[in-house]
């Protein structure tokens, strides 16, 4: 999607935001990439961890953008989100879970730091790093985050970007001992069966902050955050205190079969421990889709029918997508661009209109908005499309 309109020029502090997540996600990429060439021992062991890492992300990006259904962010904050936590998140808490395991190494000897470090320690550290995430796009870009689904989707992007790279060193892990027999086991265990685990556990965080962006109250302002974080944090916790301690068990009593712990206990432990926290979030993002829906028709009622289209039209995704097809089909990508600008712009336009009301942007915002859609209005109605 094109970025949301947006006439006056960024506040200074956004650009120099924007410059400084930047330069922090390239130069964590290059250090994770060094590191982890450096503990390849191959660069073709690399390559293949590296691609079955990265083989499922195209399929699992497809499933968190279609949650948000009604308006889409901005591609470049999508992969903001993505890069952060494959990038900064993974190198930060990389470093404090060292850093962490040290220190409770030195306080209560290596056999008990170990055994605490997976359940404790990490959903701490990595789930900090991941939903900053969230909470830099919050801050920064205050206009492209409006509600718990937008932080849903961040956050989710966030967790896949961060699973990503930690599958890469598994995989590696994997390959070295055991061969491609255990490249495979771990892909089905991480990539498939738990790939969606950390997009899982950041979703909380963002949906938290999302919620507060959204009500506005100062209640919800401090509670909606701390929440997410508890319940991001909670789910990690669970993840890993049964790999930890749970697993162990579980494969002693299947005799250490591996075929009954990779396509019985791993696929159940899944549906105990993240089944309900998708259910849970596929509940918000219905409700969010509902409240959604209401906002558009709130905020598009009184507008010009010369500047928006038929709100039936713009709320339903199945006739919106048919008519984009029918834009590209006839009249190739510029009348698709333009149609899919403008209904993205729509919706934008709502959410602008919902904040100028809470008093969260100046009226005048409002007026470069319907310039802009009107434009697009003429534009797509030599296409025959309005």
């Amino acid at each position: 999607m094109p970025p949301a309109v947006d006439l006056a020029p960024f506040p200074l502090a956004r650009w120099a935001g924007g410059l400084a997540v930047a330069g922090l996600i390239f130069i964590s990429g290059v250090l994770n990439l060094a590191l982890s060439l450096s503990s390849a021992g191959s660069l073709s062991s690399f390559l293949l961890s590296a691609a079955a890492a990265v083989s499922v992300v195209p399929l699992y990006t497809s499933l968190i953008l279609w949650i948000d259904r009604h308006e889409r962010e901005p591609g470049w904050l999508l992969l903001a989100a993505f890069f952060w936590g494959a990038a900064v998140a993974t190198l930060l808490a990389g470093v404090a879970n060292t850093v962490g395991a040290m220190l409770l190494r030195a306080a209560l000897g290596p056999d008990l730091a170990r055994r605490l470090t997976p359940p404790f320690l990490a959903p701490l550290t990595e789930e900090t790093a991941k939903g900053a995430a969230v909470l830099l796009i919050a801050v920064l870009w205050r206009h492209e985050f409006h509600n718990t689904l937008d932080g849903v989707v961040y956050g989710a992007l966030a967790g896949l970007g961060f699973a990503v790279v930690e599958n890469v060193d598994y995989f590696l892990r994997a390959l070295r001992q055991e061969g491609l027999a255990g490249l495979a086991a771990s892909f089905y265990a991480r990539a498939l069966v738990g790939g969606l685990g950390h997009s899982a556990y950041t979703a909380c965080t963002g949906a938290g902050i999302g919620y507060a962006r959204e009500s506005g109250t100062r209640a919800a302002r401090l509670a909606g955050p701390l929440l997410g974080f508890a319940c991001a944090v909670f789910l990690h916790f669970a993840w890993n205190f049964s790999a930890t301690y749970l697993d162990p068990w579980l494969r002693r009593l299947t005799g250490g079969n591996p075929w009954l712990d990779l396509l019985v206990v791993l696929p159940l432990t899944w549906g105990v421990l993240e089944a309900p926290a998708w259910v849970t979030l596929g509940v918000i993002a219905y409700l969010s889709w509902k409240r959604e829906v209401w906002l558009v028709r709130t905020h598009l009622a009184d507008e010009d029918p010369s500047t928006t289209p038929d709100l039936q039209e713009l709320l339903s995704p199945r006739r919106r997508l048919r008519r984009l097809w029918h834009a590209l089909l006839t009249g190739g990508v510029g009348s698709w661009w333009d149609l899919r600008t403008y209904y993205d712009l729509c919706i934008d336009f709502a959410f602008a209109k919902f904040d100028v009301r809470r008093g969260e942007r100046p009226a005048h915002d409002l007026e470069a908005y319907r310039a802009r859609l009107q434009e697009l209005r003429r534009r797509i109605g030599r296409w025959g499309y309005v």
